[in-house]
């Protein structure tokens, strides 16, 4: 859990820029012409994560590229990320594990929040939360952001800019209701993007007609509600529905290449929560439902199609006593393309004592891919895209044939709390191996001017090991540390088995925070210091080019260093 406290650490202005202080989570920009900014978790891309805002569907479709810039940090309560294979009742779309963002409550303390950001490359927000009791039953909340990219900045002297110019402007309302006595509440929300941006070469002030630009309009209404209701005589008794409707629509001109596309979206869920005999048997069940419709046109070529997809799950929960936990789930849907889906996942927690947890998981996920939406970055180049098997068509699908990607994912985690000295101390360590059946695989080794998408031929994985500590070595002073290993491997058509592009062999990280009080974050003296090495990453063969035009096999490995005094 990434609590408020722990986001004071970081100066964050969106959620991409929220996890400074958290190991676990990697976010870098795709590209400086685009924008687009990508998480990545156990050595994967955040399309094989499961991300959610308030335990509903978040950034996901032809979102993912710009979607964590659409949560402002100050509406951001906590954050909750889960590792390894989730659960069923969410869907089967998770592989390598889920975030979920909870926003700011109509119930927080503050009434008013104006919340502004200046830096010294004119980079400009404004964040507004303010919220009011409508009755003792009916709370309400509204939020407003805006930020503002308006210059153009060249730093590196490469004739390009370093990130994109431009503004964005979300509102979001929300209602919750709570009637302890009924046992009734529910929630409703709406929210409405607005995201205007352009990279591309500089200006210089002249005239843009002849340069190369990118500009990227961005417009997206999401609404979702969730009702719930407790049976006053059976405590553990209780049904809930959540439904969820969403609009997309994307325009993109990258140089001379256009893209533009538009996602509608609706879900549904309907759960059912009770215990077997007693509380050591508990289980939820439920239906959900699935309505996507994706239209997207590169250049004269269109790729429209749609998903409709019903399901149904069951997850069982044993609790014999306080040191084992064990949650069993499966879950079954049927896609209208790809016929029927079938995912179950097991979850084990056992402590000895309070001190040590021991936690193993394993399970399996699947998702459609969208190699446009998902390789957006590489519309910026010159090379000439393939995707799947051109000819070849499959269930009504328009990318030539490419499957569902889908791939099983094993865990195993230790916990260790310990106490030196008086203070209070934590080691935590784990491993997790993703293994793919299918994956769409974007091969960039072909050929330096080609860009293949195709179906995986071979074996992919991913193997990921991170240890982490946590001391206060002083009164008041934190140390967190952590070290990640990651290797991740792919066959590609041409090569054979090599290590997947672009993902880091190792990450480093520490972080030293001080307060000069523990009773309260106001008006008290904080310090944050952080410290982030990011190992040799493969980047894309380029040894069939002219020598002029050839660059090394391995990014070299680099630090990033951030502090904060509040």
């Amino acid at each position: 859990n990434i609590s408020k406290e722990e986001l004071f650490k970081a100066a964050c202005c969106n959620l991409s820029e929220s996890f400074e202080t958290n190991a676990t989570v990697d976010v870098s920009f795709t590209d400086a012409v685009t924008g687009a900014k990508e998480i990545q978790m156990l050595g994967l891309s955040g399309k094989y994560t499961f991300i959610s805002q308030e335990q509903m569907p978040g950034a996901r479709g032809i979102a993912i590229p710009y979607g964590l810039l659409y949560t402002p940090g100050a509406w951001v309560e906590s954050i909750q990320i889960s590792k390894g294979a989730g659960s069923v009742v969410q869907g089967y779309e998770s592989m390598t594990g889920q975030i979920n963002v909870e926003l700011k409550k109509p119930m927080d303390e503050d009434k008013l929040l104006v919340n502004g950001y200046f830096n010294e490359a004119y980079r400009s927000e404004l964040n507004v939360f303010t919220r009011k009791d409508v009755s003792p039953m009916f709370k309400t909340a509204l939020m407003g952001h805006y930020s503002l990219y308006p210059t153009e900045h060249d730093r590196n002297n490469d004739g390009f800019m370093d990130m994109p110019k431009g503004s964005l402007l979300t509102l979001l309302n929300r209602w919750d209701y709570h009637n302890s006595k009924s046992g009734l509440e529910g929630q409703f929300i709406a929210q409405w993007v607005q995201d205007r941006k352009e990279g591309g070469q500089v200006s210089h002030g002249t005239d843009t007609h002849d340069l190369y630009r990118t500009p990227i309009d961005g417009d997206r209404i999401q609404v979702y509600a969730k009702a719930g209701y407790i049976f006053p005589k059976k405590r553990y008794n209780s049904i809930g529905t959540q439904w969820g409707y969403t609009r997309h629509v994307q325009d993109a001109t990258i140089g001379h290449t256009l893209y533009d596309a538009a996602q509608t979206s609706l879900y549904g869920n309907w759960l059912f929560q009770s215990i077997i005999g007693d509380s050591r048997h508990k289980y939820i069940t439920g239906l959900s439902f699935r309505y996507e419709d994706y239209k997207e046109q590169l250049i004269s070529d269109h790729y429209d199609f749609r998903e409709i997809v019903p399901g149904a799950f069951f997850e069982y929960t044993y609790i014999p006593h306080d040191k084992l936990t064990v949650v069993g789930g499966v879950r079954l849907d049927h896609h209208n393309l790809y016929g029927w889906l079938f995912n179950p996942r097991l979850h084990l927690r056992y402590a000895p004592d309070e001190t040590t947890v021991f936690r193993l998981s394993a399970g399996s996920g699947m998702r459609t891919p969208l190699p446009v939406a998902e390789n957006l970055g590489w519309l910026a180049s010159s090379r000439d895209w393939t995707i799947g098997q051109p000819g070849q068509t499959a269930n009504n699908y328009p990318y030539n044939g490419l499957e569902m990607e889908k791939a099983w994912n094993f865990g195993a985690s230790v916990t260790k709390e310990f106490t030196i000295d008086y203070r209070s101390g934590l080691v935590s360590i784990d491993f997790f191996h993703t293994r793919f059946v299918n994956r769409a695989i974007a091969d960039l080794d072909i050929n330096p001017q080609q860009l293949w998408i195709y179906n995986l031929d071979g074996q992919s994985f991913a193997n990921t090991f991170q240890a982490e500590a946590q001391y206060e070595i002083f009164k008041r002073v934190d140390l967190k540390v952590a070290y990640k290993l990651q290797d991740a491997k792919i066959d590609y058509r041409n090569e054979g088995l090599r290590e997947q592009i672009f993902t880091p062999d190792s990450r480093f990280f520490v972080n030293v925070s001080y307060v000069s009080s523990v009773a309260t974050y106001k008006g008290h003296w904080r310090f944050s210091i952080t410290a982030h090495n990011t190992g040799t990453q493969r980047i894309p063969d380029t040894y069939a080019n002219p020598e002029a035009f050839q660059i090394a096999s391995q990014s070299p490995e680099y630090w990033l260093f951030n502090g904060q005094i509040t």
